[in-house]
């Protein structure tokens, strides 16, 4: 999975929770990769404005493959995107601990 995290303009808010949620935009995009599981979207309690968005692949491949696949629509919609968060931050990949 691939992790990030977003502080989000209070003005922006209601748009960024509709572009980055399970239905918005980016979903559809990382659903078009094979091997795309869900995107999840979750808000802060302690410090408002502050978002994580959880992408699950079945692989670190097929991730990889989607970005090579799919790097000019993924690189516009980054770019229209910009106007909605104050910051952005990749945390990182994770793979479940069993």
């Amino acid at each position: 999975m691939i992790i990030w995290e977003f502080e989000v303009e209070p003005s922006q808010e209601r748009s960024f929770r509709k572009t980055y949620g399970s239905a918005g935009p980016w979903a559809k995009l990382l659903a078009k990769g094979a091997g795309h599981l869900d995107t999840q979207l979750m808000v802060c309690r302690d410090q408002p404005g502050r978002y994580l968005t959880v992408d699950r692949w079945t692989s670190l491949s097929a991730y990889e493959a989607f970005h090579r696949k799919f790097a000019t629509a993924y690189s516009k919609l980054d770019d229209e995107c910009s106007g909605l968060t104050k910051r952005e931050l990749r945390i990182g990949q994770f793979d479940l601990a069993l």
